[in-house]
């Protein structure tokens, strides 16, 4: 087998000014990133910001796609104009029934299910 020879020799690398600006400038932007993910996150955690979506309501969410779900949650919660047409959102919030009802009769089965001790 052969050995590989490892040099102890640091080889310098040459940086511009430029170079040092635009790290220092990515460095500070990172802080900066991190001190407002921090704040969000601790306003969110003491209850001070609501959450747009509440938590119980996500699961009615998961299963559609980007489209359904940006105009479902804009028609249900944000109520924002620009974003939607009115005849989008009411389309959203007919859909958004059709998605419920089963979800609702299952949740009712369960639990009559439960009451009543019978398996499913």
């Amino acid at each position: 087998m052969g050995t590989i020879a490892m040099s102890s020799a640091v080889t310098r690398v040459r940086v511009d000014d430029e170079q040092r600006l635009y790290a220092s400038i990515l460095e500070i932007g990172v802080y900066l990133g991190l001190v407002v993910l921090l704040v969000t996150f601790a306003l969110y955690v003491t209850g001070i910001v609501e959450p747009a979506v509440p938590i119980h309501a996500l699961p009615e969410y998961w299963g559609l796609s980007a489209q359904q779900h940006l105009e479902l949650i804009n028609a249900q919660y944000l109520h924002r104009e620009h974003a939607l047409r009115r005849e989008k959102a009411r389309e959203a919030l007919e859909q958004r029934a059709v998605i419920r009802q089963p979800l609702e009769r299952s949740v009712r089965d369960d639990a009559v299910e439960r009451r009543s001790g019978l398996p499913g």
